[in-house]
This record gives C-alpha cells, structure tokens and sequence, in this order.
C-alpha cells in the first residue's frame, strides 16, 4: 500500500552529473575560502584602530607646536622688557669692499676708474601718515636732489616699506636727511658703491667696465679682477621688527678688505695726443676702423693703446659689438711693407748682406711669378728699404731660405701672444715654414699670407730701436693693496735678442731713409727729429682670395734715431679714398710723434728745425 501524501516534506531535486560534479567544486572553494576571510575581517579592524592611533598622535602633536608658539610669540616678549614690543629676528649683512681703484703713470692725481659712494633713498609708507605726508615732501623738495614727481608719486603710496625716489652721491644731502627726525623716521638711504670713469671713453678699452653686480666685464677691469675686487665683510646680529639692527646684539663683525689700486703704464696725457689724431684721421680717410700704439722702446712700456670704434663705458651693454673689439691686440691683420723690416734685418744678421750689397729687381720672374715694384735693376739694400722693394726683399727671402726666415720672424715675437694683461689677444697667423711654397716664401717675407698683431708689430720695431732687445711689453706698473702694500711691481724684462747690436744699428740707418727725400715714408717726419721707420700697404683678406678695393694702410717707426724712446704704429683699415700707407698713416704718427716730443720734452736730433 502506498504511503500517504505529506505536503511538508521536500525531496531534493535530483540533479545532472555536470550539475552535481558543479556543487562539489562551490562547497569546496567554500572550505577554503572561510579562513581567508576571517583573517582579512581582522586585519581591517585592526588597521582601523591603527588610524585612530595615528589621529590621536599627529593631533598631540600639533598641539604642541600650538602650545610652543604661544610661548615664544606671547609669553616670550612679556619677559624681555628691555626690547618692548619689537621681536628679534636674525640679522645677516655683508658690508661691501670698496673695488680699488685704477690710475694713469702719475697716481692717484690722473684717476682712470674709481669707486664712489652713493645712496638710494626710499621712502617707508609704513611710517608716513596723512598728516605728516605734506611736510615730508616739502622738506626733501627743498633739498633740491630729487625729481619731484617721482618723489610725489613714492610718498603717495601707502603700502611698501621700499618705495625708492632717488639716488644721491652727496654727502650733505644724507646727513641732512638723517639729522632731521621726521625725514629720519621715514626715509632711508642704503649705500652702494658706483663706478666712475671719469675720461668717458677714452682710454675704454684697456681700462675695461664692470657690470650690473660691480664685476669685471672687459678691459683691465676684467684680467685684474681678483686684486681690484677686494673681499666682502660679514655682520651677525639681531634686527626688531622694523628691521633695524640692535647693535647691542652684533656677535660677528669682520670688516671689509678693500680692493688694490692699479697704476697703468699709460700716460693720459699721450693717450689724449693719440686718440684724437686717430679720430682726425677716421674723420678725414673714412676708414672702417683704426688703432694706435705707443710704446717706450727702452722699457716696454705702453703709453698710450687707442682703438677706433669705441664705445661709452656707461652705456656698454647697449653698445656695438664691433666698437668693443681692442683691435690693437685683438685683430689680425696682414703687415704688408711694413714686415720688410724683419726680412732685411735677418739678411743682415746672417752675414749675407750688407747695407750696401746689391740686389737685382728686374722684371723676371721670382718663384714663377712677377712681382710689382718701384725699382729695377741692380739696387742697394738701403735702396730697396727706401723703396720699399718687393723684389728686393724677396732675393733676400730666397737666399736664405724658408726656415732661417721664420727662424727671425720667431725670434721677433710673430705667431705668439705677448701675455701683455689685456683682454682677447690674438696669436697672430704665422703658418708653419714646412708648409710654404717656394712661392709662400716670398709673399711672408712681403708681408703677405701672414697675419701679425698691433702689440706684435710695435714690440718688433722697438726691439730694433732697443739695439737689438726685445722687451716684454707692459700695460700695468704696479699694484698695491688696501694696506699700502706692493703687490706686483712690473719691471723692465728683456725677453729676447733677435739681432745684434750691429744689425740694430744698420736697420735703423736704412729705415731713416724711409722718412727722407725719395722714401715711402716722407709725411712721417715732424720738425727737429730724424724718424726711422717703416710703411705698409696690403689688400683685406676676404674669402676666397683679397678685395680689390680695401686695404690696411700702416706706418710704425721710432725717434729720435739717435738715441729711440719712442715706437708709434698706426694702422687704419680700410680708408678712401687715399689708402697707402705713407699716405694716410704716416702723418697720424707724425702728430703723435710730435705731440709726445714736446710733452715729454726728447731732445731733439736737430734743435735748429723747432720753432719756438
């Protein structure tokens, strides 16, 4: 019999095998994953009450902080009765070295570049009230050192403790500001050190400029930095909270160490005779630029260094890079004639000639080329100076071959710098002798396809004068410190002996007649003094060859030839339309010649010639 129906009871489904077997796998994965989940839910609680912990914590701790501020900003100032209201804040400061100072031959009389004190005033808007604002302004109007709309504009601002109006170099005017108590209150005055140039331009480029922070930026301002720089002091105190100092407070105190002052070996007032025969010069021969030397040929020393553009020491930043060059050390320039010197000197100096030994100059062909000349036939070497011969100085050249000639031309100072203390010197382009072509030889011993600077050039030419001597050019006589102390004391130094005392003597002979009736350089001389030297006209390198319509024109020589003091080069680059050397550089030197003569009183080789 079959059982009787009961409606609460379940029979379980009967499952698939796929569904069975999927049962299986859920309660399994169940068993493992109940421990995972336990421990995660304990992990959470107590990561939570690590938050909690670490709330608790950072809030004590910027409790703290709270509590300790109190202290130092409340309490703190109600014990310290002496300072009253003001907090103490640390001080720093840096007292500024005075840079030195730099000076012609003759001292601190002929100032070049000096520093002097200045003062920027400001106002402090934090001190000035309506009412007190009016009589402010009337009393520094009346001092009659401010522009008076930009002081209005400064004492009409109510906020900022640094609103600047002005800038004075006159003492009187500060004491007057600081010994009236109203305008001491409110106005300030910081010091700051100005450099001066009191030629202007003249002399800018050996004497340099500093820039915005009172550093050196060109010129001797810049090699000699390190001694006109001196050394800051530093001050370690405590200031109030209207950020004046409390001397009471100072622990630290190291004073300043002002800078050295510099004595040239230029004289300003020969420096004054070159410069203004070099700007008559680019004023009448329209050349592109120009540069001038003048050296004592006994000690080295360099009178006067003047290169033209120049540019105003006050307005360097503005000015044409073109006008900064110092071209008298920096630019290399081929010599032309006036490298014939140097040829005729080696020739001599060899023993494979004398002043008087002939020289053929024909038309015919040298190295496979014909040279232009003045002369022919058989001439002197006198003569071929005089002339300035090419073919002479080029059977020179071939005679002695390649490396004797660049032997001298070594000797003399080309291809190298001269450490003079200057600025952007070139080396010069003097290419190796195993490089030249029986052709090259000619054209170095001319004064082509070589490059030679102005300080080389005047070195070289007062080394002949110098009997034979070359001497170490100088730029700067000495230097001495804050203290009184000699750092550096420039001497005479020979550097050198290229040629002989005989030798010496012939080049000068031969380079008089340069200066005589029937020389290249007749417009050199100047009354009562026998001039030696020498002139040179050369095409402008330009790529690819030389321009046919710009070239150097150049004269360098020295009096008076008896016994030479004085060595003068002048150079002018590219003049018109007149551009051959003793045409349009010769009478530049005679004008300094001159102008230096009488100004340094040389006895003159021929005392009838001057008019008094």
């Amino acid at each position: 019999m079959d059982a009787p129906f009961n409606p609460t009871r379940r029979t379980p489904p009967r499952r698939s095998p796929p569904l069975r077997a999927a049962a299986a796998l859920w309660r399994g994965f169940a068993r493992i994953a109940a421990p995972l989940h336990r421990a995660y839910t304990a992990l959470l609680f107590r990561g939570r009450t690590w938050i909690v912990l670490s709330a608790i914590a950072t809030t004590g701790l910027f409790g703290a902080v709270a509590f300790k501020l109190y202290q130092m900003q409340v309490v703190a100032p109600r014990d310290q009765p002496a300072v009253g209201s003001n907090r103490q804040i640390e001080y720093f400061a840096e007292p500024r070295a005075r840079r030195g100072a730099i000076y012609d031959r003759h001292g601190a009389d002929h100032p070049l570049a000096i520093s002097v004190a200045s003062w920027i005033v400001f106002a402090d808007a934090q001190e000035i009230t309506d009412e007190t604002r009016p009589e402010i302004y009337r009393r520094l109007a009346a001092l009659g050192a401010f522009d008076e709309e930009r002081l209005f504009d400064a004492l009409a601002k109510t906020r900022g403790r640094y609103n600047v109006f002005g800038e004075i170099m006159d003492e009187d005017v500060r004491r007057q500001i600081k010994g009236d108590p109203l305008l001491a209150r409110c106005i300030g005055c910081d010091e700051v050190l100005k450099r001066v140039y009191p030629l202007g331009s003249q002399m800018c480029h050996v004497v340099g400029v500093v820039n915005a922070e009172g550093v050196g930026a060109d010129g001797l301002e810049m090699t000699l930095d390190k001694y006109l720089a001196g050394k800051n002091g530093f001050i370690h105190s405590l200031k109030d909270n209207a950020r004046r100092e409390i001397p009471s407070k100072r622990d630290l105190d190291i004073p300043p160490v002002d800078g050295a002052d510099v004595y040239l070996a230029l004289d300003q007032s020969i420096q004054h005779f070159a410069e203004t025969a070099l700007d008559e010069a680019m004023a009448e021969t329209a050349a592109r630029a120009a540069w001038t030397i003048v050296m004592d040929v006994k000690t080295g020393d360099v009178l006067a260094m003047a290169s033209r553009p120049n540019f105003d020491p006050y307005q360097y930043g503005s000015s044409d890079p073109f006008s900064k060059w110092n071209r008298a050390i920096f630019t290399n320039y081929e010599p032309g004639s006036t490298m014939k010197g140097f040829t005729f000197a080696a020739g001599i100096n060899e023993g494979a000639f004398q002043t008087n030994s002939l020289v053929n100059c024909d038309n015919v062909a040298y190295a496979g080329r014909l040279l232009s000349d003045h002369v022919r036939g058989d001439i002197t070497l006198t003569v071929a100076t005089q002339k300035s011969s090419n073919r002479g100085a080029s059977r020179v050249a071939m005679a002695l071959g390649r490396y004797t000639m660049e032997s001298y031309f070594q000797r003399f100072g080309f291809g190298r710098r001269t450490r003079i203390a200057l600025p952007g010197e070139a080396t010069g382009i003097m290419p190796s002798a195993r490089k030249w072509s029986e052709l090259q030889s000619i054209r170095v011993a001319i004064g082509q396809g070589v490059a030679v600077t102005g300080i080389q050039m005047v070195s070289a030419y007062a080394a002949i004068a110098n009997k034979g001597v070359l001497m170490q050019p100088n730029i700067v006589s000495r230097i001495v410190g804050s203290d009184g102390e000699t750092i550096l004391q420039n001497k005479p130094t020979p550097i050198g002996r290229p040629i002989t005392e005989k030798t010496a003597a012939d080049l000068v002979f031969m380079l008089c007649t340069v200066t005589q009736k029937g020389g290249t350089g007749r417009r050199a001389r100047f009354p009562g003094y026998e001039v030696a030297g020498k002139t040179g006209t050369a095409q402008i390198a330009i790529p690819g060859g030389y321009s046919a319509t710009d070239y150097t024109a150049s004269f360098v020589g020295f009096f008076p030839a008896r016994d030479p003091r004085i060595c003068i080069l002048v150079v002018l680059e590219a003049p018109k339309p007149n551009y051959h050397g003793g045409t349009v550089a010769a009478p530049v030197f005679a004008k300094i010649g001159a102008a230096t003569a009488r100004y340094l009183e040389i006895p003159p080789d021929h005392p009838d010639e001057i008019i008094e």
